[in-house]
């Protein structure tokens, strides 16, 4: 994973999807003197229901758990071009299964 990836993450069944901004690499403060884990900033696009689902839980708690960096378990590459082709095929198939049945 580098600096300008695609990448989504789920948290708790919202899929988010944003680009990387940052790497930095040290070590894990519940292993220090192991290996140094890769830690990733994102900036997030159109995040606002995970910004609201964050905001109640710091009022509920009184704590603050919005992530600011993620481990590379936490992130997936995407590419733009694979997400551009699904979004294709599921509209070409809107088009010849559903047509205007999906209409509201």
């Amino acid at each position: 994973m580098k600096v300008g990836d695609l990448v989504w993450n789920n948290y708790h069944g919202l899929t988010r999807f944003g680009t990387v901004v940052s790497k930095k690499l040290r070590e894990d403060k519940w292993a220090p003197n192991a290996i140094q884990w890769a830690h990733y900033a994102v900036e997030w696009h159109d995040d606002e229901a995970y910004e609201e689902t964050m905001g109640w839980r710091k009022k509920l708690s009184g704590n603050d758990y919005t992530l600011k960096e993620y481990k590379p378990y936490h992130l997936n590459v995407v590419s733009k071009d694979k997400l551009k082709a699904i979004i294709e095929e599921h509209e070409k198939h809107l088009k010849e299964n559903i047509g205007e049945k999906n209409e509201l």
